[in-house]
């Protein structure tokens, strides 16, 4: 059985036309978080079922990713969450420990899988409750800083390693 890759993509596309000319002729009063949530939740749930089965690595990550960030869109959206580094930085342990996790679940010999999934939700877990300390926070403010002026030049190195190392 061939995983149905493209009819998930042309499926969750069609819903998301569908939502937003719902929305652009005021049927609805979805927010355009709320609208990429719903269609990263409906190609995700098919392509992690269909990737499970099949063994594509790459595909379960994807879908993983796509589900959570739909989930984070929202919850962002429904529970009025405000918009702050610490959510994003608790939200990317989360979601790379979900990765980690699925890709134990997709083969269970691999426990380093596990130990670094559990590892990084305990790690979202005290990001969560331990980053309004003043220290702490003034260390990710620190680096936040550094890391909005440096990866411009990180994605130029990155493409130029890429181009150099590419096969003939």
């Amino acid at each position: 059985m061939k995983a149905p890759f493209r009819e998930i993509i042309s499926f969750a596309l069609l819903v998301f036309g569908i939502l937003l000319i719902l929305n652009l002729f005021y049927v609805t009063s979805i927010s355009y978080l709320e609208l990429l949530g719903i269609t990263f939740l409906i190609f995700a749930v098919p392509g992690i079922y269909f990737s499970l089965k099949k063994g594509y690595r790459l595909v379960i990550i994807i879908s993983t990713v796509l589900f959570m960030l739909g989930v984070l869109f929202l919850a962002k959206q429904l529970f009025q969450l405000p918009d702050s580094r610490e959510i994003y930085l608790t939200a990317s342990l989360f979601i790379t420990g979900s990765c980690l996790l699925m890709l134990f679940i997709e083969n269970n010999e691999e426990r380093s899988f596990l130990i670094a999934a559990v590892i990084l939700f305990v790690l979202s877990i005290l990001s969560a409750f331990l980053l309004k300390t003043s220290s702490l926070f003034a260390l990710t403010v620190k680096a936040d800083k550094l890391m909005l002026n440096l990866w411009p030049y990180l994605l130029v190195v990155a493409g130029m390693i890429l181009l150099v190392n590419r096969k003939r």
